[in-house]
């Protein structure tokens, strides 16, 4: 008795349901890379609406604050909001969840001047910023990665 070798067309049938599983791989391959991509996309949206807002939120207390010196303690409160929106932006770049490269081209100069603060060295925002206790080690790292 000769033992059951595999025929020619159980070759071709293994060969198809090979190709079968590499076309099912690369098909989700290619939608978990389209999910990953909308996901940063909604994470820069994300991350603009944070940083705008609190930007806006921050110019129109400091307007009033000129007027109204006991609003001192809430211009504090919209310094830590926009360094807090530059933190996690900060954050999601450095952890990829955002496009690095249309991240940096729109942010760069923000970050470095705001970490810089050339202009505006006696104002708390550059003083909370380079504490040595600085908890916006992010926005630290990424001021680091744009000077260069």
């Amino acid at each position: 008795m000769q033992p059951n070798l595999p025929t020619i067309t159980d070759w071709t049938q293994f060969w198809i349901q090979q190709a079968m599983i590499l076309i099912g791989i690369i098909i989700a391959g290619f939608f978990a890379w389209k999910t990953w991509k909308s996901t940063q996309f909604n994470n820069q949206i994300y991350t603009d609406e944070i940083l705008i807002s609190a930007r806006k939120e921050y110019r129109n207390i400091a307007i009033q604050f000129f007027d109204n010196p006991k609003l001192a303690t809430m211009v504090k409160q919209c310094q830590e909001d926009v360094l807090n929106a530059y933190e996690l932006a900060c954050k999601l770049y450095l952890e990829n969840a955002l496009d690095k490269k249309s991240f940096k081209s729109l942010r760069k100069n923000e970050i470095i001047e705001l970490f810089a603060c050339r202009n505006y060295r006696n104002e708390p925002t550059y003083k909370r910023l380079h504490d040595k206790d600085n908890p916006y080690r992010s926005i630290e790292t990424v001021y680091n990665e744009f000077k260069l």
